[in-house]
Order: C-alpha cells, then structure tokens, then sequence
C-alpha cells in the first residue's frame, strides 16, 4: 500500500461504452444518497475510473494514492467538490476501498517549537471486486484498458489574475458586502507595476515544491478602487492556496521545498505601523499591547482590531466577534459590557479619544493593509531574488523554511523599518 503509485486523473473514457458505464454507475452511487449525476460530477468520476481500472490487483494489491485536499486540485479542470462528492459516493456504495491518509510530526530539539513536521501518508484507494466485476461484463478490463481509455495532457484551469482590484464595501443593514470586482486599468503605471512584481514573485515560486499544495500562485487584492483618492495605496494584502490553512492543525505541516517551516509574524503589526508613522503621539506601546488585567488577551485584540478598522467606539459587540469569541467559551455581552471594556482597554491603550464621536487614527484599514502588503512582499522579493529563498505570506505573517528562519527575521525587520521607520518586534 505504501507503495502505491499516484493517481493522476488524466485519463479520460475513449469508447462509448466505457462513458455509458462511467455515467450508470455514477448515478446509481449519487443516488444512493439523494445527489444528481452532474456534469462535473460525471467528468471527475470518469477520471477515476480508469486510473482503478489500470491497476492489477495482484500488483501490491491494485492499490493508487493521492492527495485529496483542495489544494491538491488546483488549477485542475476536475475540481475538489465534485470529486470529493463522487469519491466518498463511491465508497459508500462499495465501489472502492478506502485508507485515509495522515499527516506526521515528530519531536526535535532542533527548533523552537519542539517538533518539525515529517512526510506523511496520502490517501489510498482501490476498485473493489464489485466494480471491477460491472465493467468486466461490459468487456472492459485491465487487459482491454487502451480500447475504452486514453491518456490526454491534463487540462489546466485559467491562471487566476495576479492583481485584482475591487470597489468600496458597501453596507446592507448590518451586513457588509464585499466590494465588486473592478477592471483593471492596463494602461495605469502603477498597474502595470503591482502586476509585474505579483508576476515575477508568482513565476519564482512556480520553480519550487510546496506541500500539501501542489502549486503555488500569489493574488493581490487591492481595494477602494472606485475612491476618488484611490492611487494603489488601498488594502492590497497577499493570498494564496495556503492562506485559509489552520493555523494551529494545517498550517505547521506546509513544507517549502522538502524543508519543515516556521512562521514569523510581527508583534502588534498595525498598532507598530501607526506608532512607526507618528499616528500614536504620547502613547509607548506596552510590550504586549494587548495585555489588560481582568480581560483575556483575544477579547483586547478583537476589539483593537475593530477599533482599527472602524476609527470609532464601537456601541456594541458586532456578531461576527461575539459568534467568534464563542468559539472559545467567552460571552462577549453577557461578561465584557462593550462600553465597559472599551473604558478598560482605552486605560491601558488610548488609541481613541474620549467620547463617542471623531475618527482618531490617521490611517483606515486599508491603508494599515497596503503598508502591511508592501512589508511583506518586500521581505519576499528580498529572500526570492537575493537569497533564493521561497516564503509564504500569511497577511503580516510570513511563513519560511526553518533553517534560514534567523535570516528571514532579520530581512522582515529591515522591510519594515525601510517602510515605517522603526524596528518592530518578530516573533
């Protein structure tokens, strides 16, 4: 089992009888759970089919493997969903057989966490007897394979745009839609030059491994386009397949290159940025700025986080930070009173004034976004271009391979002073 060869996906049924069956079975085992035979569904299903069908079950037991994560399908014309919806179909209805696959770490004293992430287990799978016993009485077999399936060169998704640019938010009631996509202005200089520098970085990590993402390619999303003083100055934070990664349970196992990784992110980022610009006057920040006796630690940085984004006190606790702050068993508006905890925070950290009226800070969300942006994907086009090292953006994060992570602290520090004027503190 261990040494199962990769299932590819790329072959496709080449007779029709091979397609006819593909689509009569797929329906049968949707059906079996109350789902349709989609036409995304039918093409990921004849995808699978011949890469079971190809194996010999005397060979190590007909056993194939692949990752099954949606990174995996990335770029991919067989999407994740309707392949992850056939595949457990058809475990269900005793198609395959199924071991799931795992992911491994093991203890170090070499790093500072104590562990580094090891190679682990992807996904096996097999026909079982049942289906190669259907197809057999259609004729179709490991030894009539070529007459019924073809391999063709696998066909890639449109690359996604490096640059995007979106309008203004907008507010429905007490929702907030996100802002629409707007077209790029090709001719704009600044355009051209957000672009290039996505381009060149996007065209270095296309040379390297990552895992368990198969490909990387960076986006950058500007925002506020549509405002009159909009000059690319707006948001423009980084993502990529890796970015909604959990942090504590996926997110260590991201390898770069066959290498174990850290990630490295700047303490109190944005509150560091305004104090570095001179929108903080008076105020020193604490070494940890969001440490207030008798409040935890996430309520403090939820709240600077909105106040950051808003400019204003807040009249009470919005629902996305109370069904958050659930989560972890803490009841925003039954024990920490918004107007209450804000007095208590303001003691210790008087980002705002006194009041509930005027807008104290001197950059908006998006502006704190772009300044953040620009530190990191400068630190990344330092490693890339002068140190050739690959890296991972993660907002104000940044995610590197292990061994050079003393390198990459020090280049993180130089970005960011180069942009704000101080050094902060990378942990």
């Amino acid at each position: 089992m261990k040494a199962a060869p990769y299932a590819p996906l790329t072959a496709r049924p080449l007779s029709k009888a091979a397609q006819d069956l593909c689509d009569a079975v797929l329906a049968e085992a949707l059906g079996a759970i109350g789902e349709r035979p989609l036409n995304k569904r039918k093409l990921a299903f004849a995808a699978l089919v011949p890469d079971l069908i190809e194996r010999d079950p005397q060979d190590r037991g007909g056993w194939v493997g692949r990752p099954l994560s949606s990174n995996s399908f990335n770029g991919r014309d067989i999407g994740y969903k309707p392949f992850d919806k056939v595949f457990w179909a058809a475990e269900g209805h005793g198609l395959i057989e199924v071991v799931v696959g795992t992911s491994r770490f093991a203890k170090s004293s070499f790093t500072d966490r104590g562990w580094v992430p090891m190679k682990g287990q992807a996904t096996r799978f097999r026909a079982t007897d049942s289906l190669r016993q259907r197809f057999a009485d259609a004729g179709i077999t490991r030894d009539t394979w070529s007459e019924h399936f073809a391999r063709v060169a696998p066909v890639r998704a449109p690359l996604a745009p490096a640059v995007v640019l979106r309008a203004s938010s907008e507010r429905n009631g007490r929702e907030t839609l996100k802002g629409r996509d707007m077209p790029l202005p090709k001719s704009d200089p600044k355009c051209i030059e957000a672009v290039d520098r996505m381009e060149r970085i996007n065209a270095y990590l296309a040379a390297q491994t990552f895992a368990p993402m198969e490909s990387v390619r960076l986006q950058r999303v500007f925002n506020r386009g549509d405002a009159p003083d909009f000059d690319w100055n707006q948001g423009g934070r980084i993502s990529g397949p890796h970015t909604n990664m959990k942090k504590k349970t996926e997110r260590p196992f991201i390898t770069i290159n066959g290498e174990a990784t850290v990630e490295l992110d700047f303490r109190s980022c944005h509150l560091t940025i305004l104090s570095g610009l001179g929108h903080l006057p008076g105020i020193e920040l604490p070494e940890d700025p969001y440490a207030v006796e008798g409040i935890p630690r996430a309520v403090v940085k939820a709240w600077v986080t909105m106040a950051l984004s808003y400019g204003r006190r807040h009249t009470r606790w919005p629902t996305e930070a109370v069904t958050d702050m659930a989560k972890d068993g803490i009841d925003l508006r039954k024990d920490y009173p918004i107007r209450k905890t804000i007095d208590a925070i303001l003691k210790v950290l008087p980002i705002l004034p006194e009041g509930d009226e005027g807008v104290a800070l001197g950059l908006g969300w998006a502006d704190l976004q772009f300044i953040e942006s620009e530190i990191i994907l400068s630190a990344m086009e330092t490693l890339a271009f002068k140190h050739d090292v690959s890296s991972l953006p993660v907002h104000d994060c940044l995610i590197v391979p292990d061994k050079v992570k003393g390198l990459a602290k020090d280049v993180l520090r130089d970005s960011f002073k180069d942009k704000v004027g101080i050094i902060p503190v990378v942990d």
